[in-house]
């Protein structure tokens, strides 16, 4: 996201292990040039996060960052998030992936996503999390992604996959996204390339 922008995402969505269906939202925005902050939820929890880039994308190298984020639920119980990611762009595609750990969870995941002169995207994800709980099993999950440019700052985003093991039910992922552009760019807004 670009410099004091606010994004804001809503949506509806089938995820999780157990797959549960449920309304999600979100909330980003970026105070500088390289920290993203959020807060978002879906039904019995909040998340409070940050994107922390300390490595810019150039010509040559990807760029690097770090996604802490902490997940508040109604029983009070609280789980922190750590994903380190990076991100390149070769000519019209991009690559991004990382992993991370949480309290019960180990994942990794990489995607490529094709883009469009019309700003719209289509990518394929790889994803799988390893709980440390050695009785519970989580096969690796495999999905699509369409994200249709409808304007200069709004998107419809459409993702739908599934875990690669037999019996395993279908998610989904269907949103809408809007940004907010300030008038003017403040002078912690650079180019940081």
């Amino acid at each position: 996201m670009e410099c004091h922008h606010v994004e804001i995402d809503v949506a509806q969505a089938r995820q999780g292990e157990p797959a549960s269906s449920g309304y999600l939202w979100e909330v980003d925005y970026g105070p500088t040039q390289n920290v993203e902050t959020s807060i978002g939820g879906q039904p019995g929890e909040v998340e409070v996060g940050s994107a922390i880039r300390f490595v810019p994308e150039t010509v040559k190298t990807p760029q690097v960052g770090l996604l802490p984020a902490i997940v508040i639920k109604n029983d009070g119980k609280k789980e922190a998030f750590l994903p380190f990611w990076a991100q390149k762009t070769i000519k019209n595609w991009t690559y991004f992936g990382g992993g991370g750990v949480s309290h019960g969870a180990e994942f990794t995941g990489v995607s490529a996503m094709r883009n469009f002169q019309s700003g719209s995207s289509f990518g394929l994800e790889l994803y799988h999390e390893n709980q440390r709980d050695p009785t519970i099993s989580a096969a690796p999950r495999v999905g699509l992604a369409w994200i249709d440019k409808l304007g200069p700052s709004q998107a419809l985003m459409i993702w739908g996959g599934r875990p690669l093991e037999r019996g395993s039910n279908y998610l989904f992922y269907i949103g809408f996204q809007a940004v907010l552009s300030p008038a003017h760019q403040a002078s912690n807004c650079h180019d940081s390339k």
